[in-house]
């Protein structure tokens, strides 16, 4: 076939009005890059841009701010159902005292008990739900000082186990790595505890339901951490999405990403309603070229701006002193600053982020919930939860070694600080490891049922032979 002699690029000679013309389809093309730019010129990228504007304007709207302390709402978890499955985002304000309070003391203890090296005083305040002086404390003193792992950002986890160990606290069912870790094993069910002992709606086994979750899937509250931060400037989280346990065959959702969060200051966190959904998943990749994917986004979006203000314009974040902000993977999120007052506060980006740093107070505790499909995995829910309840949790840090099991998501890379390795004794673990399941469901039995469910368990599956006899079961 004859080509064009007017130059499309160096390597072709296709002149995009005449690929109009004559179509698309009649021309090879040297490389994909003229390919796509061919495809964008036939397919209107000013249409794409529009079409992905007017569906997360429709979302953000959409979007609004539940009240989590109305008891009067009958219809609250059905309406977090729905936002969820609608828009990907919901945000729920819980500002009742009292469950502030138990919320931070509860953490505080947590927080005392994981990281030995912080001051008498920190540890009294932490104790009373007052985490200014670990803040102050992790500003004055090096993280390696302090034995705590965390990032700039201000994510906090306790010191990875060392690697050659890990054969030490290999669980011989789960085939994970476990380490004695009771920030991240139990301070993200009492927290959900405390919250749905004040609204039972609130429990996730209330609002993480059909249609948003498939029928017959238990919940359970994901393995994470906190994020404790105030009075030194940081690089707020860039924009991005995580795509573990994203969904099921089926469409429905399989995790929700929760922060309990008391930030006070303009920095919050955003989530961009609807950025999850196929059609704007499909539109980012048709103007890109790029299947949208985990870690994608900064070089992309600085060849793509357009897209990056889009998502940035309708960032939503919640406003109000405390509450929830959850929201379904694959949803765009990060870190920025608002001046907006109310209970929904949009993104400005007017503001340079990183200079309001410094003066905001950052206090999250990361608390998802994920599905567990009705299969072997029930019988790992009995486990994960005795283990749990003794304070065990899968290694963050062993990426390569737990990534296998379908419900590890709180991955963690060490940094370039060198913060010491710790050794847990292996006598109690083996303890664990070897309890039988009679003696696992003895203890649980002790559970309220509330919490039970938490860790995704029924109370019938301690009294009956629903959950398999682990020694007979082969893996």
């Amino acid at each position: 076939m004859k080509r064009e002699t007017e130059r499309f690029c160096d390597q072709c000679h296709i002149n995009p009005a005449v690929a109009k013309l004559k179509g698309y389809d009649d021309y090879a093309f040297c490389s994909e890059v003229c390919a796509r730019k061919m495809y964008l010129e036939l397919k209107k990228p000013k249409d794409l841009y529009s079409e992905l504007e007017e569906i997360l304007e429709a979302s953000y709207n959409t979007c609004r701010v539940l009240d989590g302390d109305d008891m009067f709402n009958l219809v609250l978890n059905e309406e977090m159902t729905q936002q969820l499955r609608r828009v990907g985002v919901c945000m729920v304000k819980v500002l009742h005292p009292e469950v502030r309070k138990r919320i931070a003391t509860t953490s505080g203890e947590f927080l005392s008990q994981s990281f030995l090296r912080l001051g008498r005083q920190t540890k009294t305040d932490l104790e009373a739900g007052n985490f200014l002086s670990m803040c102050r404390e992790m500003n004055e003193r090096s993280y390696e000082d302090l034995q705590i792992w965390g990032t700039g950002k201000g994510m906090i986890q306790v010191p990875p186990l060392e690697p050659k160990d890990y054969k030490n606290v290999i669980h011989p069912v789960l085939k994970t790595v476990e380490s004695k870790n009771v920030l991240t094993a139990k301070n993200n069910v009492r927290m959900w505890e405390v919250l749905s002992s004040y609204n039972p709606l609130l429990h996730p086994s209330q609002w993480f339901t059909s249609p948003l979750c498939a029928e017959g899937y238990r919940t359970q509250v994901s393995e994470d951490g906190i994020k404790l931060k105030y009075g030194k400037k940081y690089d707020p989280t860039p924009i991005h999405y995580d795509g573990q346990l994203s969904e099921s065959s089926d469409g429905s959702t399989r995790r929700v990403q929760i922060i309990y969060t008391t930030d006070t200051g303009p920095v919050r966190l955003f989530a961009v309603p609807g950025s999850h959904l196929p059609r704007v998943r499909e539109i980012i990749q048709d103007l890109t070229g790029i299947e949208a994917r985990d870690g994608f986004a900064r070089e992309t979006f600085e060849k793509f701006p357009k897209i990056l203000k889009l998502l940035f314009k309708y960032g939503v974040s919640l406003g109000s002193p405390s509450g929830l902000l959850m929201f379904c993977a694959n949803v765009w999120h990060f870190e920025s600053a608002s001046l907006e007052k109310g209970d929904k506060v949009r993104h400005d980006t007017s503001l340079e982020p990183r200079d309001y740093t410094q003066s905001s107070t950052v206090f999250r505790i990361y608390c998802g919930i994920v599905t567990v499909p009705p299969n072997h995995l029930l019988k790992d829910l009995l486990i994960i939860a005795y283990l749990r309840e003794h304070g065990y949790c899968m290694e963050p840090f062993a990426k390569k070694e737990n990534k296998q099991h379908a419900l590890f998501v709180n991955e963690k890379t060490p940094v370039n600080w060198k913060v010491k390795t710790r050794v847990d004794d292996p006598t109690e673990f083996q303890a664990l490891a070897n309890a039988s399941v009679y003696d696992m469901k003895l203890f649980l039995t002790k559970l309220p049922d509330a919490r039970l469910l938490l860790h995704g368990l029924l109370p019938t599956d301690l009294q009956d032979d629903r959950i398999i006899i682990i020694e007979d079961e082969e893996e």
